[in-house]
């Protein structure tokens, strides 16, 4: 853990990367992991105050949407 920002670079892998976060689990012998639905704590505010419901709502679905068919659906063997 880092008190404060770091660089881009210093980010790990599994912080964005499917196959990444699931050698990081095997490293903390983590054999599921649940994804809450949430949004970006950077992004709530602007969709909150914003009076374009389906424009918010759009951006939801496609955040949704990436996290179904894109990170969770990363598959390992065995």
């Amino acid at each position: 853990m880092v008190d404060g920002p770091i660089a881009s670079d210093q980010i790990r892998a599994g912080c964005y990367e499917p196959a990444a976060r699931l050698a990081d689990m095997d490293l903390n012998h983590v054999r599921s992991l649940a994804v809450l639905p949430h949004f970006s704590p950077l992004l709530r505010p602007a969709l909150c105050r914003t009076f374009r419901q389906e424009l918010a709502l759009a951006c939801v679905r496609a955040y949704n949407d990436w996290m179904v068919d894109e990170w969770s659906a990363t598959r390992t063997a065995g």
